[in-house]
């Protein structure tokens, strides 16, 4: 029926996931398309949200400022 199966021990699932979880993602990344260049909006925005992550108080935008060393 052209299913691939994966088979993992289930100590190994329990001891180790974190490998199992890397075989999986070598495994699926053949069936990945191919990589879009991403834009640059889009990395502005994934790293605001790293920083107001990252902060444990309300983000301003004064911060917003300094982290990307720009002024409005």
């Amino acid at each position: 029926m052209g299913f691939t199966v994966i088979s993992f021990a289930y100590d190994d699932i329990e001891q180790r996931p974190e490998l199992c979880i890397r075989l999986l993602r070598m495994v699926m990344n053949r069936y990945q398309p191919a990589q879009v260049p991403v834009e640059r909006a889009v990395l502005a925005e994934k790293k605001l949200i790293r920083l107001a992550a990252w902060q444990s108080a309300p983000l301003r935008p004064k911060e917003v400022e300094r982290h990307f060393a720009i002024d409005h």
